[in-house]
């Protein structure tokens, strides 16, 4: 909506059409399915409708990834009868006529390497177009300008294992054959998908961005006229790909995909607009996450970048998981095995507390789990994964499968209940439940024993400092459910014993001593657990 695609100015033809006979031959290639056919059908139309004679000729295919498709155009700027003085006005049309006809082609088919522009909707077929062992190679490093969709369209042998291509590649391999000072390429498929919720209408953007690099030597009325003519239907949204089209050939980074974070700078901004929006009095929780996040990084400055992205991120969602007190923990905990850490060994200690012990205080309770499924993010991943379109009305509607188990002592209850978002909303908000004595107890004394553990690796020789990480990184194993996960988090706890003494825990004693180092670790945390939970 704020693309001002109302106010877009008329292209400047590269390929000038000034003298009778002269000749413009584009070249289309795509699938079954891409709509090559309609591109030509619309090409043909703004042809005539501009003045120029129209040849063509179209190459069907099936509608399935092995149908290839192309599509082969000419325009040529026909010339007024020539009167030659003294003679008869029927001699003199007949003498124009055999001198510019010897310029008219007279087929569809364009000839070796002859072709002005080359439209790749699908850039594999478009490969095929410029390779010189092919007879019907349409393209020359002189003459040819390519536009390239670089959408990756499998074929079956690619579905199959059997085969791969690369898109960019393939670009590579048509600038080399095309110029590339009038070329252009990007995934316009996925941008389609994004923006106007299916793939289907890449043909028509595609045509856009030619007519606005001056690659196609028609007017834009003519065009937008062919379109609307051509698709009756549903043509107010090819127009606006068509528009979308010479909007992205004017400013590519008008309409970009929609970037990842990659930077743990990014990832701060990001995070922050989603606590500003979706959080009461969001702008205080924005603004501590952000001085958490900048005095963390700030006091290990010589971390990986990759390092500092994971640190940012668990930041946040321990904010989210309960309050920034927990967070400022987890903050001061992971700086503790940074200080005792070097960066000859490359912090490869502290890149592993970072992660494991950001998994064990995300406890998956009840709670948290119903923000996981009503959080801001997962819903913008579904309205871009499902083509959700809330600008036309369009709106999600969940409903959850669910199965709670609340445990309040020694009695255990265990729901099968399906729940609408705002249920789970509600049930977010309870994370007073944490501080209910029972609540998640072996969880909670897991976590502490591996508090208890980043002070007790020992890190000052190179043989201690494997023994640590491998001890640091233990926990990754241990995912499922309940039912899996408890024995998973005994067998971490000998495992880890086994690795800081040098030797094996006897299988039989485990669980006395899992439980003995669980109970006796957790002692010195439990006094600040009101602090982290409340």
């Amino acid at each position: 909506p704020h693309m001002a695609l109302d106010k877009l100015p008329e292209s400047t033809p590269v390929h000038k059409m000034d003298k009778p006979g002269d000749a413009w031959r584009c070249h289309m290639s795509g699938v079954g399915g891409m709509g090559i056919g309609v591109v030509g059908a619309i090409m043909v139309r703004a042809g005539h409708k501009q003045g120029y004679k129209v040849v063509f000729s179209d190459k069907k295919g099936l509608a399935i990834r092995n149908g290839g498709v192309y599509s082969q155009l000419t325009f040529v700027k026909e010339g007024s009868e020539v009167r030659v003085q003294g003679s008869g006005e029927e001699g003199a049309g007949g003498a124009a006529s055999a001198a510019l006809g010897t310029a008219y082609p007279t087929t569809g088919h364009i000839p070796y390497g002859r072709a002005d522009l080359l439209l790749a909707i699908d850039c594999l077929e478009g490969t095929r177009a410029v390779d010189p062992r092919e007879s019907f190679r349409v393209a020359t490093k002189e003459r040819t300008a390519a536009v390239v969709n670089l959408h990756k369209q499998p074929t079956v042998k690619t579905l199959l294992g059997q085969e791969d291509f690369d898109p960019e590649k393939l670009r590579q391999e048509i600038y080399a054959h095309c110029r590339e000072d009038l070329s252009y390429s990007k995934n316009l498929s996925k941008l389609c998908e994004e923006r106007l919720g299916s793939k289907q209408y890449v043909n028509i953007m595609i045509l856009g961005v030619a007519y606005q690099l001056g690659l196609i030597p028609v007017g834009a009325h003519s065009i937008a006229w062919a379109i609307k003519d051509t698709i009756r239907r549903d043509h107010r949204k090819n127009l606006k790909a068509f528009n979308i089209g010479r909007k992205l050939a004017l400013e590519p980074r008008a309409l970009p995909n929609r970037p990842e974070a990659v930077t743990w700078e990014q990832v701060v901004t990001s995070k922050s607009k989603i606590l500003r929006k979706t959080r009461l009095r969001g702008r205080t929780w924005a603004n501590r996450y952000e001085g958490l996040v900048h005095s963390t990084i700030r006091a290990m400055k010589d971390l990986p970048g990759q390092t500092k992205y994971d640190i940012a991120l668990r930041i946040y969602d321990l904010l989210q998981y309960q309050d920034h007190k927990l967070a400022r923990r987890y903050a001061d905990l992971v700086r503790g095995v940074y200080k005792r850490d070097s960066a000859a060994r490359q912090f490869a200690a502290t890149s592993a507390a970072v992660f494991s012990l950001a998994k064990l205080m995300l406890i998956k309770d009840e709670v948290y789990v119903s923000y996981l499924l009503t959080r801001y993010e997962k819903k913008q991943r579904d309205i871009a994964k499902y083509g959700v379109d809330t600008s036309n009305g369009d709106r999600l509607v969940y409903k959850h499968h669910t199965k709670p188990e609340l445990g309040i002592g020694k009695w255990k209850f265990r729901l099968n209940i399906s729940t609408r978002d705002w249920q789970l909303k509600v049930v977010s908000k309870f994370k007073f439940l944490r501080k209910l004595p029972g609540w998640h107890t072996r969880e909670n004394l897991f976590r502490e024993w591996y508090v208890g553990l980043l002070e007790r690796v020992p890190m000052d020789t190179e043989d201690n400092y494997a023994r640590a990480v491998a001890a640091l990184r233990a926990p990754e194993a241990v995912t499922g459910y309940r039912e899996i996960r408890y024995p998973k988090q005994d067998a971490c706890v000998r495992e880890v014993e086994a690795i800081l003494v040098g030797k094996p825990v006897a299988p039989a004693d485990a669980p006395a001593a899992v439980e003995m180092r669980l109970n006796r670790d957790a002692q010195p945390a439990e006094q600040e657990a009101p602090t982290h939970a409340s």
